[in-house]
């Protein structure tokens, strides 16, 4: 009986691995979304000097995000 209880915990502490992770993935490309946006419209230099990443940003965020609608520069 303890060998289920270790092994319904090591599920769940996976499952919230993949949620956490899943999660910190999104944030990360909102944000570079973000940092492209900022730098397109002028009010932000390119100071990571990624603008030419921007396009492939834009594309991923479209097929993570189905909410999401690319700029149109």
């Amino acid at each position: 009986m303890r060998g289920l209880g270790y092994a319904i915990l090591g599920a769940a502490f996976l499952a919230v691995l993949g949620v956490v992770g899943n999660a910190d993935f999104e944030d990360e490309l909102r944000e570079a979304v973000y940092y492209c946006d900022m730098v397109a419209s002028g009010a932000w230099p390119d100071y990571d000097n990624i603008a030419q990443h921007c396009p492939k940003t834009y594309q991923t965020a479209a097929e993570y995000f189905p909410d999401y609608t690319p700029p149109k520069y």
